[in-house]
């Protein structure tokens, strides 16, 4: 698509609601590599990574930047049912 074409769809399109995001950790091997930010080798590496130190391996893949930054609003860093959500 040239940029064009793009900058005249973008002004026709919007998207109305919130995102769902999801726990890699929760997520089945074959809904993971369906997203479009995800391939197949970031999937094994998500599936791979122990369920007791999740949360710390996932962070280290964003902080080395092995994780497409688009991915982020999209995933819970953490298990979301051990959050606290403070009002």
């Amino acid at each position: 698509i040239t940029d064009e074409n793009y900058n005249a769809l973008t002004k026709r399109l919007f998207v109305e609601g919130e995102i769902e995001k999801f726990y890699p950790a929760g997520t089945s091997f074959k809904n993971l590599v369906r997203h479009p930010y995800i391939d197949y080798e970031t999937t094994k590496l998500l599936k791979s990574f122990s369920i007791m130190n999740y949360s710390e391996e996932l962070q280290k893949l964003i902080d080395k930047g092995k994780i497409d930054e688009r991915l982020l609003p999209y995933i819970y860093i953490s298990d979301p049912e051990s959050v606290t959500i403070k009002n």
